[in-house]
């Protein structure tokens, strides 16, 4: 019976991520009526404005966020599994070493991930 619990709760937590997803939300461009005239020229306008018009640029864009958002997903995916399986380890140091160590990991490729995002988007930046 407690493996059936068990497992029953794995399914409903990995699930849980994706019926919690956000709809999407439209973007307001607060500047389009502010920067005219003579505020054209201010630094707070010159950043908002698009700087690359370059499809390759903005295709590689939208290919990093949702690299980044399946790399996300997959971490919170690996912190929960990891989280059951010290909460199940049942006083066994090997389980709960393995889950103390698939937590860890998850957290290392969160950082990497962002980092890396990071680095993309200022080469990418410099480039357009």
């Amino acid at each position: 019976m407690r493996k059936k619990l068990v497992a029953l709760c794995m399914a409903a937590s990995l699930l849980f991520p994706v019926m919690a997803l956000p709809g999407t939300a439209g973007a307001v461009n607060i500047f389009t009526d502010t920067c005219s005239g003579a505020a054209a020229n201010t630094d707070v306008c010159r950043d908002a404005r698009p700087t690359s018009t370059n499809p390759i640029i903005a295709t590689m864009k939208v290919v990093l966020n949702v690299l980044s958002v399946i790399t996300g997903i997959a971490a919170v995916i690996m912190v929960i599994v990891g989280g059951l399986r010290m909460i199940t380890a049942s006083g066994d140091p090997g389980n709960f070493s393995k889950g103390r160590q698939g937590v860890i990991y998850a957290a290392i490729g969160l950082a990497v991930t962002a980092l890396s995002q990071a680095i993309v988007v200022l080469v990418l930046n410099r480039i357009a």
